[in-house]
């Protein structure tokens, strides 16, 4: 399989995003996750081994298993519109 033809996500994170309604909304609501991810990576101690992926990936991987929902309506892109499942 060449380069080109590879997705650069997981097969499970590019069949969630195909099936993807709102595409803003989406990005919004990985953008606020994965900086709720990497403020948790912050909480620890330098030097401390954190078992978790990367922000982007973590939230690229939540959305794929739907512990991300996203909310229609009128503030469909704001902060408050995404909601994450513990």
């Amino acid at each position: 399989m060449s380069d080109a033809s590879r997705s650069m996500f997981a097969r499970e994170v590019d069949f969630k995003l195909e099936v993807t309604i709102n595409a803003y909304a989406a990005c919004r609501a990985l953008s606020v996750r994965a900086r709720d991810i990497n403020m948790q990576f912050k909480q620890h101690q330098e030097g401390t081994e954190v078992e978790q992926p990367n922000p982007t990936v973590g939230a690229l991987s939540d959305y794929s298993v739907g512990r991300i929902d996203l909310k229609a309506g009128p503030n469909s892109g704001d902060e408050d519109s995404a909601e994450t499942k513990a």
